[in-house]
């Protein structure tokens, strides 16, 4: 459930009534697994659009951004540090440059490791959105 925005968006639609101030998280690495190329500014674009059609403008309440080594389209979760996977800076900053997006929060899922990995990501993703 939730692999696609379609999938997303029946399941908000499903609970709308009863909880009218539902809304999502979108995850990067998620979305790229399951076909929606987030590396480029143009795929990024794409991606927030059909979610604004599919879900509503105001229905993303927080991103998880997660950077992934898994292929797209591949079904598969595999969180890499921010500069290290597939998504890359240009996506990511399309994403973070939105006005629309910046009082939502961002949430970073980061694979183990250690606490110079985390700020290393930590740093990459400010320096994006700077």
């Amino acid at each position: 459930m939730g692999g696609s925005l379609e999938d997303l968006a029946r399941l908000h639609d499903a609970l709308k009534p009863s909880l009218p101030d539902v809304g999502v998280c979108l995850d990067t690495a998620h979305a790229y697994a399951a076909g929606y190329d987030c590396s480029s500014i143009e795929g990024a674009l794409r991606f927030v659009s059909r979610a604004h059609r599919l879900l509503g403008f105001d229905s993303i309440k927080a991103f998880h951004l997660n950077d992934t080594r898994a292929l797209l389209s591949s079904h598969r979760e595999h969180h890499e540090h921010w500069g290290r996977g597939r998504l890359g800076r240009e996506g990511l900053k399309a994403l973070l440059d939105r006005e629309e997006f910046s009082l939502i929060p961002g949430i970073l899922e980061l694979p183990m490791g250690g606490r110079e990995d985390d700020r290393a990501s930590l740093e990459f993703v400010r320096s994006v959105s700077a």
